[in-house]
């Protein structure tokens, strides 16, 4: 009677596919993980674009409006309403003096 046992190579290349398949698979999942996060990446990039447009508006309106109070006539014309007097010679308080004071 005669034995046959199976070749040891079979199982080394059935190893080999099944290691090719899954490296596929991993790959595959890899790749839809990598692209979801880039259209997650743009889309942010995309929200914070306009959002700091919308704050650039902002920050103009908020100019204007500092700008239009801060014109050298309606400042003069709030120092009379309110009875103060322009100093010849203003002295200015320092931060070098605040250090120093005493407290």
């Amino acid at each position: 009677m005669t034995i046959t046992a199976p070749k040891k190579t079979a199982a080394i290349i059935t190893a080999f596919i099944y290691g090719c398949g899954a490296m596929v698979i991993v790959s595959m999942a890899t790749t839809v993980f990598l692209y979801n996060r880039l259209v997650q990446a743009r889309h942010e990039a995309e929200s914070a674009l306009a959002e700091r447009t919308q704050r650039e508006v902002v920050n103009a309106e908020l100019r204007n409006k500092l700008l239009v109070r801060l014109e050298g006539e309606s400042l003069e014309e709030l120092a009379m309403n309110r009875e103060l007097i322009k100093e010849k010679d203003p002295s200015y308080l320092t931060a070098y003096e605040l250090a120093r004071r005493p407290r």
